[in-house]
Parts: structure tokens; sequence; C-alpha cells
């Protein structure tokens, strides 16, 4: 299939076309030079050598070896999909093997179950590679207001949802992505990108936008916002992160990130009630205590 673009990185996805979740189709381009290859084989376990190397991580589930020059996470359960996968240390060519008795794209059920497999992997590898590049993925509902981007980040069910569709109704904003969102940093600033993982909200747009503030929401009785320290920014967004705890350098990496984005953009705490009122003082909030200056002429390739 043609390259994929992910927050800004162009990633080489071999994988047979059936199995191709419909959420990538948006994210097709044409990219001449990838940043990243990623390969789905379909072989029997018994076929992928072991790697010559230490084990660093292990579990009842999978584990986890490092030689020189590769990492090889292996479940062991072959109907995991995938039940391995192995890469570069610095997650630009990768691996992914599939047991060949899923090779089947004329079953729809299970030519859907592998899509939708595939689907969740990438978007743990993906976490890998963006924090190799200065990024990572977030659990949070994302908006474009203003040519600039807003994350609003909670536990399932706290509203992020909610409150993003009322800044659509009530300022004309643009919901970039439903459920997770890719955060980098640039020379300019932090900027935030849809990604192809959008949970049940069914919306994720091939865009980015200059960062302009995160939301962290808390269910209350009463409508109110304050602006958060460095730390306390810090400790909440890497609470609503992606990270792959099984490997200790990429966990330290995608930290260190956290913590810049954190010492670089506005993050507030929104006690709030699901109505009008909360997403206007937000906005109100954004509107006061932001340096539009900022943004001065960064335009967003999409």
């Amino acid at each position: 299939m043609p390259y994929l673009n992910i927050a800004g990185l162009a990633v080489n996805f071999e994988i047979p076309d059936w199995a191709v979740h419909q959420y990538f189709f948006d994210f097709i381009d044409q990219a001449c030079t990838a940043d990243i290859h990623i390969k789905v084989l379909f072989k029997e376990p018994s076929e992928i050598p072991a790697p010559d190397g230490d084990t660093v991580f292990t579990n009842d589930q999978f584990t986890v070896t490092k030689s020189e020059s590769t990492i090889q996470k292996r479940s062991f359960d072959r109907e995991d999909i995938p039940y391995c996968l192995s890469s570069s240390h610095d997650w630009s060519l990768i691996e992914l093997y599939i047991a060949p008795e899923f090779d089947n794209g004329h079953d729809e059920e299970n030519a859907e179950f592998v899509r939708r497999s595939i689907l969740g992997g990438m978007r743990k590898i993906m976490s890998a590679c963006l924090a190799y590049r200065n990024g990572f993925l977030i659990h949070a509902v994302s908006i474009i207001w203003e040519d600039t981007g807003i994350l609003f980040t909670a536990p399932s069910g706290t509203g992020k949802s909610t409150h993003a569709k009322l800044w659509v109704k009530r300022y004309g904003a643009r919901i970039l992505d439903g459920d997770v969102t890719a955060c980098r940093l640039t020379a300019d600033m932090p900027v935030i990108s849809g990604v192809p993982w959008c949970g049940s909200s069914d919306i994720c747009l091939n865009e980015s936008a200059p960062l302009r503030a995160v939301v962290f929401l808390r269910q209350c009785e009463e409508n109110k916002i304050r602006k958060l320290n460095t730390e306390e920014a810090f400790i909440r967004m890497l609470e609503r992160c992606y990270i792959q705890r099984w490997d200790r350098q990429l966990t330290d990496i995608t930290i260190d990130v956290v913590e810049h984005l954190a010492e670089r953009t506005d993050c507030y705490l929104l006690d709030c009630l699901p109505n009008s009122e909360a997403a206007e003082l937000v906005m109100r909030t954004l509107l006061e205590n932001d340096d539009r200056s900022r943004y001065a002429g960064i335009k967003m390739e999409e």
C-alpha cells in the first residue's frame, strides 16, 4: 500500500490490502522517503530466529530480548496479533509477525479481527516511534480552534467528548481526534496531530496544529479553572500518555519529551459541569492569558 503520514512521520507500511483498517485510509500519502519501515509477515514462531541478546523484561504474557541491533517482544500466545515484533533500537525498521492461520482475507470475520488487532498493535508501535522523534501519544480529545490546537484530557467518562462538542457548536471548532492525539516538539513550538486511533468517535483528521493549551477536566458541581505549574502539568500529562513500560530506555525518553512539552505549554485544570458555561470559561481564560504572537507565521501542512 502507499505510505502513511502519521504525525508528520512517513511510514512505509508493507501489509496485505485486505488487512488495512479503514482508519488508515485518510492517512495514506505519497511520500518518497520513509522515516519508518513496518512490515507485516505471516510466519510460524519457529521460523523467527531468536535474537542473540539478553532478556530485559518478562511477565506472564510476553518476553523482551535486546541484542546489539534489535529489540524483540514475543508473546507466549501465538494467537496474539502480532505475537512477535522485532525492531531496530531507534524504531525505524520494524517487523510484525502473525501466525499463518490468520492469513485469510476471504473470511471477513477473520479479516476484521486481523484489521482491528493490527490497528491496536500499530498504536503501541507508533508511541515508541514517536518517542525517538520528540513525540508521544496522549489519551485526549483534540480540537482545532482559530488555527491552533487544544487538548482536553481526563479519564474515560469524565466528559472530554462532551466538552469538545460544545466548542464545535458554540465556537466553530473542529474535532481533530476523538480519542488519541499525537504531540511532537518542534523548533518553533509543540504541535499536535490527528492519528488513526479515535475510539468510538470515528473522528481522526490527518491534520496538525500548533498546540495552544492542554486542559485537564475534572467533574465538579461548579465551573472553575486554574493554571497549573510545570510540575503539576507534567505529572497529570504523564498519567494520560501511552508509555511502553517494558522498555526502560523508551520510558525514560517519553518522560523527557513530556516534561519538555509541559514546560512549553499552557496547562489548566478545569473543574466543570457538562454545560456551555464551562466551555465559555475555558475560552475566556485562553483569550485572557494567551500570547498569540507565538503562532505568528506558523502554518501547518495538512
